[in-house]
């Protein structure tokens, strides 16, 4: 498969197959960035450095979405959890590489991870059931395809090794995106009609001060009006589709 090609996601929301993985090891990614870092300037490696922190950080939340998902009183379907659980190895997976790229290229082993608490307090209205969860977490993995696109030029001056994988952690983003959309479909198709409330009250809650929840960790400039109002727009059309999205191809 030619993990230089990006994910797909056409004008309607669709993920097209195929689509390649981050989930390969990457061995030499880390150790791949150094002399590209070297070669920056100042200005450069000060521009790239807080988007890194962000990627790492963001990423890194993820164990507390799980955490909180499973401490509330809601039943899931067997196909959430197998989503669910699939998902956040592929987060632990981009956030150990985002880590391993920081601390050779800018000498920071993120031990400050260890003191992040997270508070979905000002987020508990999304997560009512798994219908809004889902919702919640298609529109933000959509959202989080567009904000990797638009910084791949800072990502692309840290060499090919890097690009191409960065290219790879957005073909995962959309395949969640995808498999949230499925659910949906497969396990709560009675409740389509109530995609674009939901949607709404996601799109409304845009804004929140981020708190380690990892959904809606939209802090970085990346992230826009633009951005926010088209993730919300294609994720309530496909809701309303007669037909799932393309299944995306999954070999590696």
């Amino acid at each position: 498969m030619n993990l230089l090609s990006s994910s797909k996601i056409d004008s309607s929301g669709t993920v097209l197959a195929p689509v390649p993985s981050a989930r390969r090891e990457w061995d030499d990614l880390a150790r791949s960035v150094v002399p590209f870092v070297a070669g920056l300037d100042e200005g450069q490696r000060s521009a790239l450095r807080p988007i890194l922190i962000e990627d790492v950080a963001s990423e890194y939340d993820a164990r507390f979405l799980t955490d909180y998902l499973y401490s509330l009183d809601l039943e899931y379907t067997a196909a959430f959890r197998t989503v669910e659980a699939a998902w956040a190895v592929d987060e632990e997976r981009h956030y150990r590489k985002f880590r391993d790229v920081v601390c050779a290229g800018w000498g920071d082993d993120c031990a400050w991870l260890a003191d992040r608490e997270p508070d979905f307090r000002p987020l508990e209205h999304l997560f009512e059931d798994e219908f809004s969860i889902l919702v919640l977490c298609a529109y933000d993995e959509l959202a989080t395809v567009r904000a990797y696109r638009a910084n791949l030029e800072q990502y692309d001056r840290l060499g090919p090794e890097l690009s191409v994988w960065v290219r790879a952690v957005i073909a995962d983003e959309a395949w969640h995106y995808s498999r949230f959309l499925d659910v949906i479909r497969r396990e709560h198709a009675h409740r389509l009609g109530e995609g674009t409330e939901a949607i709404r009250r996601v799109r409304e809650t845009e804004g929140v001060a981020y708190a380690a929840t990892f959904v809606l960790d939209h802090d970085d400039a990346v992230f826009t009006d633009e951005i926010f109002d088209h993730a919300a727009r294609i994720v309530a059309r496909q809701l309303a589709r007669e037909v799932p999205p393309v299944v995306p191809d999954t070999e590696e």
